[in-house]
């Protein structure tokens, strides 16, 4: 997946979780009214960035100098932990940012390069039902953008 996919996919997962855990909040105006209310920005400012930086997290690696891309980053098992500490000690925006980064992996295997599994640095499993950057990527961004503009069409 492209950054554009990941940040996209960010936006719908942080719009799924304030629909969810916040009704009423979200509207075809998007979630901007709430500033006037300063409780609920409060609120709302660290689930929506976790939900957003997330998705987007696991390519820190392009930019350490040694780590190759999709190793350590692109492994399940922290962020699975993460998910699972953060859920029983009710710590809402690490939960929402580690299932962000979960939901980086999945979107990433199903590209060809696919994800490790079983050890970050072995060998990489996937789906492999898409090449980066190619054209069901721009499919998938595609249908991510007009998931965003469905609620404001419709509302």
């Amino acid at each position: 997946m492209t950054k554009i996919n990941h940040t996209l996919s960010g936006i719908l997962f942080a719009e799924a979780v304030v629909a969810t855990m916040y009704p009423g909040v979200l509207t075809a105006g998007g979630i901007s009214h709430v500033l006037s209310d300063g409780q609920s920005l409060e609120t709302l400012a660290p689930v929506v960035a976790a939900c957003v930086i997330g998705p987007i997290f696991p390519d820190i690696d392009i930019g350490i100098p040694g780590l190759p891309h999709r190793s350590l980053t692109h492994w399940f098992l922290p962020y699975a932990g993460l998910l699972i500490f953060a859920y029983l000690t009710g710590r809402f925006p690490l939960l929402f940012f580690s299932a962000g980064c979960l939901l980086h992996i999945l979107l990433d295997s199903f590209s060809m390069m696919g994800v490790p599994i079983l050890n970050p640095f072995g060998k990489r499993k996937g789906f492999g039902m898409m090449t980066v950057g190619g054209s069901a990527d721009l499919v998938i961004s595609l249908l991510f953008i007009l998931a965003l503009v469905m609620p404001v069409i419709f509302l």
